[in-house]
């Protein structure tokens, strides 16, 4: 038989009408805006959290042969039950990219919103059908998820509708299909097939068995077998996640017994503003009209409850991937009003409450754009540039410690580890580790860095790091341990983004201290600093040009007495045609700031004054300095005069970029 190709394409145009052309080209057009998004948003390092990086990597380890991954210090089944990785892995072994995995949500979100368009065109009108879709594609629960790093549950959405839409249409095979790959996404998953099949054992008129009884017993003993086999991985004696409900009850029966039989004890939890703040902005201007519809909403119940009744914070906002199974069923049941709307009355008033919602749709994203852009680029420094040019330098099989945002181009590698365990209460503590339900067992011990490690690749200006270093006070002689480890010096380094590697022949280190000075005083008189320390010399190298220009600069430091505070510095940089102020940086960087030195020590500093673009000729290099604390000016002592520093920068010499 002969294949005409004209007439398969004449055949698909005669089966895709006109509207449908219109939903594909939102479809493609937000397909092209998220490339382009997420594309930025990787470039600029803006993905900062640990999510990504160890999906990215379980799944490079997966195709080698093991399912353990360094970053977690577990085995990669022992977090979620993800067995959805064996239908991925073959798309990730193509390209074996942290992104793979994004681009994967995004097909998700995009084709969800394309088969919302399809489940509600016949009841609703084309049109007002394309308009539901728009709002699916700008709803903000839905932006944060795909901006967010990345989480199995962000591929939910497509099956979601398909499982709605062949419920709907009794297609009972490819229903089934459609649940065995959701529940192979993560162990809560298959309480949505449970709700399911008690929806079908009240509306199925025929074969309640096989609709309702079936995936409502099965999914509930794949549910209890996935959070047995979770412990057993990690070691554990409990589900790890349960310890998100101890203030309901301390084990299964009393949360249980809080739920159906302490009504004060629930009304309590039920009525706290946060939760109550995170079902407005879950809902938005759907919140009405979602609601008038709590049948269908019933099948997102067990999702929404599992993060309404949390006491996680971070499950009571929408910033996260928490919302990416509660949403299709949020639309579905606005879409289901909107058609009663419009059977009850003229279509004209179904248009209308579209319309209207659609404005407030509009107006709900406004609200958010500001963060949006932020999330795309929260380092928001202009020194992208400078982290790629480091973040080459680190060999791709080493074995590499380093701060968040480097976590995902770095994941492709057999051994990684987050900075973060070296300083938090978390992984260091042994008493809140041994407190913690979600660590006990094998976990329950301080994270020990492997000697493998050879590189660490850290970026002070880490959000998790300055929050640490500035709240826990156990978080800085930590650090101090790290990176006082005489076995590291400096590959690389720009401004606050460092390059480490062990056992380099002579290597710079980041600071030194000793009871004596380390170079002959260069100020005469010596410049002293709000009378507690002083500058004894500096000294500028040699400007290496790469993406910028990086300076190095070696300061002596003096400590005089016991210093309270902190104190930040500020460089000024001139030249014949431009005058340059850079921000703000921590003295002795953020692990030995001046609140703790010692009395009478001196301080050895070598940093790399990183400037983005400097024309060929000589500039000058002066800098003033802030009180952190006491937020003023700091006062320096030169002789016997006393001068504002901010006002009077010190002149440290020049240096020539060619």
């Amino acid at each position: 038989m002969k294949i005409s190709i004209p007439k398969i394409i004449k055949s698909l145009n005669s089966f895709i009408t006109s509207a449908d052309k219109y939903a594909i080209s939102f479809c493609m057009l937000s397909l092209l805006s998220w490339t382009a998004v997420i594309i930025f948003k990787y470039y600029h390092f803006g993905y900062n959290d640990w999510d990504l990086a160890f999906y990215s990597q379980g799944l490079w380890n997966i195709l080698r042969g093991s399912t353990y991954t360094s970053l977690a210090q577990l085995d990669f089944f022992a977090e979620h039950t993800s067995f959805i990785v064996a239908a991925l892995i073959w798309i990730y072994a193509l390209i074996q990219h942290p992104l793979t995995l994004v681009f994967l949500k995004i097909i998700s979100y995009i084709a969800g919103a394309f088969l919302l368009y399809k489940i509600t065109e016949e009841d609703l009108g084309k049109l007002n059908s394309i308009i539901l879709m728009a709002m699916y594609f700008i709803f903000p629960p839905n932006v944060y998820s795909i901006l967010y790093d990345f989480n199995f549950e962000g591929l939910a959405p497509v099956l979601l509708f398909l499982m709605f839409y062949y419920f709907k249409r009794d297609r009972y095979a490819p229903f089934l299909i459609c649940s065995l790959f959701l529940i192979s996404i993560k162990e809560n998953m298959p309480l949505l097939v449970a709700t399911f099949g008690i929806t079908a054992l009240f509306s199925k008129n025929k074969n309640n068995m096989r609709w309702g009884f079936i995936p409502l017993f099965a999914s509930l003993a794949i549910f209890v077998l996935f959070i047995k086999i979770i412990p057993m991985l990690r070691h554990s004696p409990e589900y790890p996640h349960l310890s998100r409900y101890l203030h309901l009850g301390s084990n299964y029966k009393e949360i249980a017994e809080t739920l159906f039989f302490n009504p004060v004890k629930l009304w309590g939890v039920i009525s706290d503003p946060e939760r109550i703040n995170f079902t407005l902005e879950l809902c938005g201007p759907l919140l009405i009209p979602a609601f008038l519809s709590i049948h269908i909403l019933f099948l997102a119940s067990p999702i929404f409850l599992q993060h309404f009744l949390s006491s996680y914070w971070s499950e009571h906002t929408i910033v996260f991937y928490y919302s990416a199974t509660i949403v299709p069923f949020i639309f579905l049941a606005a879409a289901n009003t909107i058609r009663v709307i419009k059977r009850l009355s003229k279509p004209v008033a179904a248009n209308v409450v579209v319309i209207v919602l659609l404005l407030f749709s509009i107006f709900q994203f406004s609200r958010y754009l500001r963060d949006f852009i932020n999330n795309l680029d929260y380092h928001m420094d202009n020194m992208s540039a400078a982290r790629w040019e480091i973040l080459r330098k680190v060999p791709k099989t080493s074995a590499t410690i380093t701060t968040f945002c480097f976590l995902p181009e770095l994941s492709t590698r057999k051994s990684l580890y987050a900075f973060i365990d070296i300083y938090s209460d978390w992984s260091q503590n042994i008493d809140f580790i041994q407190a913690s339900p979600t660590r006990s067992g094998k976990e329950a011990k301080a994270f020990v860095l492997p000697a493998e490690v050879d590189h660490a690749l850290i970026d002070f200006s880490d959000t998790w790091l300055t929050k640490d270093a500035y709240a826990n006070p156990a978080a800085i002689p930590r650090m101090q341990k790290f990176f006082f480890d005489p076995a590291w010096s400096v590959e690389a380094a720009a401004n606050y983004i460092v390059l480490l590697r062990k056992n380099i022949p002579d290597g710079k280190k980041l600071i030194e201290t000793s009871d004596k000075p380390f170079s002959e005083a260069s100020f005469t008189p010596p410049i002293i600093m709000d009378n507690k320390f002083s500058l004894v010399s500096a000294q500028i190298g040699e400007a290496i040009k790469g993406k910028g220009v990086s300076v190095p600069i070696t300061f002596n430091w003096n400590c005089l007495e016991q210093i309270p505070d902190r104190y930040l510095i500020r460089f000024l940089i001139q030249g014949k045609s431009k005058s340059i102020n850079t921000a703000w940086r921590e003295v002795g960087y953020i692990f030995y700031p001046t609140d703790h030195w010692m009395p009478n020590n001196f301080i050895k500093e070598n940093y790399w004054l990183w400037i983005p673009d400097l024309e060929p000729g000589e500039y000058t290099l002066s800098f003033g300095f802030w009180n952190n604390n006491k937020q003023k000016d700091v006062i320096i002592r030169l002789g016997g005069s006393e001068l504002s520093s901010l006002s009077n920068p010190i002149i440290l010499g020049t240096f020539q970029v060619n």
